[in-house]
């Protein structure tokens, strides 16, 4: 936690497709559910905690978790409604 951290996905698996994402969250999780949560566009691959940022956390188990995702919202009737694609990708680690 005295280090910055850099998140990045990997784009040269193949199993890695962002092309048809509005969103991308890069998130890290404490033991005790403390979260530095950041949302970027598609174009930005990669993103970096500061040391100063990762001292906020606790020591120990952690998750570190990138999400992408798009929405739709449609009026149905007279309601406002989101349709909302995700997927997720989370790492465990440990926080030092």
């Amino acid at each position: 936690r005295n280090t910055d951290l850099i998140i990045a996905i990997d784009m040269s698996n193949s199993f890695t497709d962002i092309s048809s994402v509005d969103s991308l969250m890069f998130n890290v999780i404490d033991k005790n559910g403390k979260t530095l949560m950041t949302t970027t566009s598609p174009a930005t691959t990669s993103f970096k905690y500061t040391s100063s940022q990762m001292s906020e956390l606790a020591a120990g188990f952690a998750y570190v978790q990138v999400v992408g995702y798009n929405y739709l919202k449609r009026a149905e009737g007279t309601y406002q409604v989101a349709y909302i694609n995700l997927g997720a990708m989370t790492k465990n680690v440990t926080l030092k």
